[in-house]
Order: C-alpha cells, then structure tokens, then sequence
C-alpha cells in the first residue's frame, strides 16, 4: 500500500465521471478518468469525509458528514497523481485524511 502511494510521482487532471455509492455498503465514491499519453484511465475511489456538529444552540444533536475534496460533482476536474511507469495505480490527491463513512 504505501510503496505503491510512493511511486505516484506524475500528476494531471483528471475528470468525474460518475458518484454515487458503492454496491450496498453506503460508502460514496468516485469514478475518475484521466488521460496519459492518449491512453484513458479510470479508476474508482472512496470519498474521505469529514465530520460537524449539528447543533441548536450550544447543545449537538447530531453530525454532518461532509466530502474533504470540495470538488466532487460528476464533470468536477480533480488532480490525479499517478505512477508514470504503471498509470493505473492512481489516487486523487487531495482526497486524503478524514474517514471513510461505511
């Protein structure tokens, strides 16, 4: 896992293609396609989420879960980062940190 996230050296953009969720687990994802050297790639990707406090007043009643990535709409232009030698081991870069909801 994390010798793979090493080699992903190269970036480009990247567009997505569709969102929704994942079979029935109710995790969000993503799917990207991005282009390198004519060749189009896809790959699918979990949303990383974050959480806030819905509150009334000082007192919380609940959470929001909310996207890290602040651009996550079907036609949305993500930076992709990629490893130059094997281009379908890719990952959004700024989807990092949080959790993912299940």
């Amino acid at each position: 896992m994390f010798g793979a996230s090493r080699r992903r050296t190269a970036a480009c953009w990247g567009t997505i293609v569709r969102n929704g969720r994942l079979g029935g687990s109710g995790t969000i994802s993503v799917t990207v396609e991005f282009q390198v050297n004519g060749v189009v790639f896809r790959f699918e990707e979990p949303l990383h989420m974050k959480s806030s406090a819905i509150k009334i007043g000082p007192i919380p009643v609940g959470q929001r879960w909310t996207p890290v990535m602040e651009h996550t709409d079907v036609g949305d232009a993500v930076v992709v980062c990629f490893d130059p030698a094997n281009p379908r081991n890719a990952a959004m870069r700024d989807n990092v940190g949080g959790i993912t909801v299940e």
